[in-house]
């Protein structure tokens, strides 16, 4: 039997001996391709992998780690050239930082080869979270800068081998959901594919097929780790997830053609799955995509951490209310059932803050601000059921929700004290609220003044979450705005494969 090296499950190479060719992949293993993940990259993956995100991320750490590449000033220069207007902020202000093969497709671009953008989502909750928003709306850009189709998957299948509280129904319930957001940021409606796969996976199965034969359990351990031990549809998945960086899986689009490049903008986490899909590439006759990476969004609590959709929050909670002399309850609510203000100190120490939502009063559930009046009306003393703020800011919050996350749970790089600010000013890189900016304010000039100002201590820490509060309200109604015009005919319109305006690069 031939033999080779083979690569151990902590992606590492195994030194000396020899190995059969059935527990090996030499293409894997050979060197020159700059996608094999090397010895410190196994070791990267254990902090930041597409399964987990621990501890502080160090990006220029992962850039070496990964074999990625950074985008310099030069790159950005050549994509505003090329596409003659200006590059997205989160481009030009390093929020997308590194790359693969970006510079090769732009070569090939400027030949006249096409290419299309590939993204996805895996849906864990009922809508998108402020740091979800900002990859699809890189990705609007980058279709409209180009002027290329989009496909976008969504991945109701690997949450259901990787959530055990989440069944397949549901998964797939919550994919369309988010497909509804995801249409809200604007896309291109005759140029873009929306699909899960649960219902494409008869149309590329084949090629999944032939990709997941190319793939052996030693390297898909090497890079995933340990996490895909816990089914078998763990081990499938990573193939699945790879495929539709290949033409073939979109015959409609795209044809037979195979002279067609992939651009896959994604989180940087998610590198190893395609780490994966471009070692398998060429051994399918397929061009390896190219693959653009940003950072993390941050959680409010932390400038090098992640925002999730599951942070965790302690469970509903009861509170009594009984009503002053004056007939006053100690807390209004706004007409959405979220807490409005708690004037009364004996519920605040209970845990009733601003931003809440009503859940239930008297243990009977409530959804509307009429059925809650009518609960409490001419009640002295009733209980309301109370559903705690998560740390994380969703595409569906209430401005008074927003504003009260920001205020109690943002991360502040600012002094204890005012004069401490005004001596020593704030440190930007750690401040949350400065950072959200980063990503979301729009206007350069005033960006800047913020941020010297704000380091140099003439902005407190108040100002700026404040700021951050009113553009994160805008960014979030402007969704919502957009949202509500999207119908449920429209989402099976973008999720329909056989439509005739998707037949954008099947003639060559």
């Amino acid at each position: 039997m031939e033999s080779g090296r083979v690569c151990e499950g902590t992606g590492a190479l195994l030194k000396g001996a020899d190995r059969p060719l059935c527990d090996a992949d030499p293409y894997f293993c050979a060197d020159g391709e700059g996608d094999v993940m090397p010895d410190a990259a196994a070791n990267a993956s254990k902090s930041v992998n597409p399964f987990a995100v621990e501890g502080a991320v160090n990006y220029d750490k992962i850039i070496d780690e990964f074999g990625c590449h950074r985008i310099g000033a030069d790159l950005i220069e050549r994509i505003e050239r090329i596409t003659g207007r200006p590059a997205h902020p989160l481009l030009r202000r390093g929020m997308f930082y590194s790359h693969r093969d970006l510079s090769l497709l732009l070569d090939d671009y400027e030949r006249g080869v096409p290419f299309y953008l590939y993204t996805g989502r895996g849906a864990s909750s009922e809508s998108l979270h402020i740091g979800h928003l900002m990859p699809f709306l890189f990705t609007k850009y980058m279709q409209e800068a180009f002027d290329v189709p989009v496909v976008i998957q969504l991945t109701d299948d690997e949450k259901f081998y990787y959530k055990e509280n989440i069944s397949l129904e549901e998964a797939h319930r919550l994919a369309y959901l988010n497909a509804k957001d995801i249409i809200a940021c604007g896309f291109n409606p005759d140029k873009t594919f929306i699909f899960t796969d649960l219902d494409y996976m008869g149309m590329m199965y084949p090629v999944v097929a032939k990709a997941a034969k190319l793939i052996t359990f030693n390297v898909c351990k090497g890079v995933l780790g340990d996490n895909i031990l816990a089914n078998i549809g763990r081990v499938m998945y990573p193939a699945i997830q790879a495929v539709p960086a290949f033409p073939g899986c979109f015959p409609t689009m795209f044809g037979t053609r195979k002279d067609i490049r992939c651009l896959i903008p994604q989180g940087v986490d998610q590198d190893p799955f395609f780490r994966l899909c471009r070692d398998i590439a060429p051994r399918m006759g397929e061009t390896k995509p190219a693959c653009i990476h940003c950072k993390f969004f941050p959680a409010l609590e932390g400038s090098n951490s992640k925002m999730s959709s599951s942070a965790k929050t302690s469970g509903d909670f009861t509170v009594p209310i009984v009503l002053d002399k004056s007939g006053e309850c100690g807390f209004t609510v706004e007409e959405s059932l979220i807490v409005e203000d708690v004037k009364a100190k004996t519920l605040k120490k209970q845990g009733l803050q601003a931003g809440q939502s009503i859940k239930a009063v008297n243990g009977k559930q409530v959804c509307t601000l009429q059925e809650y009046l009518g609960l409490v009306n001419n009640l002295k003393e009733f209980t309301v059921t109370v559903a705690p703020m998560s740390p994380t800011i969703f595409v569906v919050d209430h401005p008074i929700t927003i504003r009260e996350k920001v205020k109690r749970y943002a991360f502040s790089g600012g002094q204890d004290t005012r004069e401490l600010q005004e001596k020593l000013g704030a440190n930007l890189d750690a401040d949350v609220p400065y950072q959200y900016l980063r990503h979301i304010m729009e206007d350069d000039v005033r960006l800047d003044e913020i941020g010297r100002a704000y380091a140099a201590g003439e902005m407190m820490t108040g100002d700026v979450k404040q700021i951050c509060a009113d553009e994160l309200i805008r960014v979030v109604r402007e969704h919502q705005e957009r949202l509500a015009q999207v119908t449920d005919e429209l989402v099976h319109h973008l999720m329909n494969p056989n439509r005739e305006s998707l037949r954008f690069f099947s003639e060559g």
